[in-house]
């Protein structure tokens, strides 16, 4: 009995951890993304074009990315985003300050996020509980086999005193 409680206690450590992996995963994720991202006022973002430092816009459904050109020292080596407003001269004003633009259409694909932060995660756990579990089986099933042997040559051992008597 005291060792099914250290094989279960073992499975709970590993789960455990498994699950503090995914965790630190998504926050040093978030984090990252929190330091290199910024978001900035659509006034800001048309005051950094006037002065010349945006070198590239990509512009979304929703928002506009926007990459700060090197002598930016404000902004250097981040990422800014500002609503897209649906401004007409902007890319009039993109052209006249010479910076290179695309435009993306971007859907947020839900299934896809919920799919790999929380679906994938919990069917690797489930596919690593059921090869734990599939090899209890196979020793219990193994032992259940070693014990039955046993039983078997007893008997043949039996048989044969008896037919020598």
């Amino acid at each position: 009995m005291g060792e099914k409680i250290k094989k279960i206690v073992k499975i709970l450590y590993i789960l455990a951890i498994l699950i503090l992996v995914c965790v630190f995963f998504i926050a040093f994720n978030y984090a990252k993304d929190t330091l290199a991202t910024k978001e900035i006022t659509y006034n800001e973002f048309i005051n950094l074009l006037e002065k010349k430092q945006v070198s590239k816009v990509v512009i979304e459904n929703e928002n506009l990315i926007i990459t700060p050109s090197e002598n930016n020292e404000e902004y250097k080596g981040k990422t800014l985003f500002t609503a897209n407003i649906n401004d007409r001269n902007l890319i009039s004003k993109l052209k006249e300050a010479n910076v290179k633009f695309e435009w993306k259409n971007t859907k947020d694909n839900s299934i896809n996020i919920i799919s790999f932060w929380w679906v994938i995660p919990l069917v690797i756990i489930f596919f690593i509980w059921k090869y734990i579990k599939l090899k209890k089986e196979n020793k219990y099933l193994l032992a259940q086999i070693k014990e039955l042997t046993e039983k078997k040559d007893i008997n043949i051992i039996n048989d044969e005193k008896s037919e020598n008597k």
